[in-house]
């Protein structure tokens, strides 16, 4: 399924916004005994966030772009999951995308895969996103 979110914050209440959306998949009959799958509705749900969240996964988010180093692979990747990983530094847009995540990027992908799960139950849980943030450490050793 392709589905993302994006936190911002919404000044006029001056508190943090996660907007979750996803392409809604309806199947169409053929007519011929064959269905097929078109995305063509963009389904949204928002939900108000903490602040302590909010910053913690920023860093976090931060960390693992600016440390991101890629290793080779022996073999040719056909498939699999491809990931984009975005936050806004100052001024600049930071992007990262994985194709088939591993490492930390995996367990970043882990943990976004989990808030949109959660968010499509309507279910957040922001402290349980916390406790797995705090124990992330995307910095190279001896900083």
């Amino acid at each position: 399924m392709k589905c993302g979110f994006r936190v911002f914050k919404d000044t006029l209440k001056n508190s943090y916004i996660l907007e979750f959306k996803y392409f809604k998949k309806d199947a169409i009959d053929t007519g011929l005994g064959k269905k097929t799958v078109k995305n063509d509705e963009i389904v949204g749900q928002v939900f108000e966030i903490k602040t302590p969240f909010v910053e913690l996964l920023f860093e976090k988010m931060v960390d693992l772009i600016h440390n991101f180093k890629a290793k080779a692979m022996t073999s040719i990747i056909d498939g699999g999951d491809r990931v984009t990983f975005r936050t806004v530094v100052e001024d600049e847009v930071w992007t990262l995308n994985v194709h088939v995540p591993r490492g930390n990027a995996q367990k970043m992908s882990d943990l976004c895969k989990t808030i949109m799960k959660d968010a499509t139950n309507d279910n957040l849980n922001e402290e349980n996103y916390m406790k797995i943030l705090e124990k992330f450490n995307f910095k190279p050793s001896g900083r």
